[in-house]
This record gives C-alpha cells, structure tokens and sequence, in this order.
C-alpha cells in the first residue's frame, strides 16, 4: 500500500502562540491533510516558523510596528 505524504510550512508573529496552540494546529493539520489525501505516511510534516514581528509585513507595516500602535491606542 502507497501512503501520501506532505509538507505544510507556515509562519507566525513569534511569541503570538503558545505552545499547545501550535501543537493543536500541528495535530489539526496533519489530520485535515490526512482527510484529503489518505492514509499518510509518518514522514509527513507540518512546520511552524515563527518569525520576529519586526521582520513580518501586514498593510505596509511591521507586526511590531502594528502590536505598538495597538498599545499606544
């Protein structure tokens, strides 16, 4: 029997999840993958890079642009 695989990388604002989130959505991903492909092989991956809010973009400004923004307000 053939299994699928596959390889899902997102990213996030570091610090913005805690680490049962991330292992939440790690767990509904490889399920939600599995529902549409198939039985699935082991070595399949889900891979959440957190990146810095001073190196993320949204609307023309940096995360941490936006998150002190939101504070001054």
């Amino acid at each position: 029997m053939s299994l699928a695989s596959f390889a899902l990388d997102i990213k996030v604002t570091r610090d913005t999840n805690t680490d049962d989130e991330k292992a939440a959505y790690v767990r509904a991903m490889f399920d939600g993958m599995q529902h549409l492909l198939g039985p699935l092989h082991e070595a399949s991956y889900v891979i959440v890079d957190e990146v810095p809010a001073a190196a993320w973009g949204y609307g023309g400004r940096t995360q941490a642009a936006r998150f002190a923004a939101a504070a001054a307000a």
